[in-house]
């Protein structure tokens, strides 16, 4: 049985912007990825509301993603396939940083997972852009956050080209967004899913 480990943010986690509360297994896309591939993997999820790559968020604390790939990420041991999916979080009008700046972050993050030999394959997936309703809400996002998560693929795709590991551009997927233009529907965790499974299934059974 393969292990698939899925560290992200709020996506990664099924977080429901309507009740707030979390989309259950067969609603949120790794719990459908699950069922999807359960025949030959172990799917992991290590999703947090709010994490980041690598900056501290003064008014959420412990939500730097490189301080927790340790705990999350090595610590479950032999990895057959790392997904990582961060970036959105890191485009908050209060970190100031543009796609270079998150893009730099998320090559030491990636330089850190390879360092590690439990990790045997990684899966770097750029995040779905969000849209303008993201700076209509209270999440920290400003008016260009959405064009800076949108300016994120091709940064992602010259790191995992860098690294020599697999890359997904999730922009033209066609994942439907909650009002606040962050967040995923149920609709859009089911092409999400739909999605990734297709590229996992040809990672892993090539």
């Amino acid at each position: 049985m393969k292990k698939i480990v899925c560290f992200g943010d709020s996506n990664t986690f099924g977080y429901d912007s309507v009740t707030r509360g979390r989309f259950d297994e067969k609603e949120r896309w790794c719990g459908i990825l699950q069922e999807n591939i359960c025949e030959y993997a172990l799917i992991i999820e290590r999703g947090l509301n709010g994490r980041t790559i690598a900056f501290d968020d003064d008014f959420i604390p412990g939500r730097n993603g490189m301080n927790a790939v340790d705990d999350e990420v090595f610590a479950e041991g032999n990895i057959d396939l790392l997904v990582i999916m961060l970036g959105t979080n890191d485009c908050k009008s209060s970190f100031s940083a543009g796609p270079s700046i998150i893009c730099e972050k998320m090559d030491e993050m990636t330089s850190k997972v390879l360092s590690n030999d439990s990790v045997s394959e990684v899966l770097l997936l750029s995040p779905v852009p969000m849209n303008e309703n993201c700076a209509k809400g209270f999440m920290g996002f400003g008016a260009d956050s959405s064009e800076i998560s949108r300016q994120l693929a091709e940064g992602y795709r010259k790191i995992a080209e860098k690294h020599s590991i697999h890359f997904a551009d999730t922009t033209d997927w066609g994942v439907e967004l909650t009002n606040d233009g962050c967040h995923y529907t149920v609709a859009g965790h089911k092409r999400f899913a739909e999605k990734i499974t297709e590229i996992i299934n040809e990672i892993i059974k090539g």
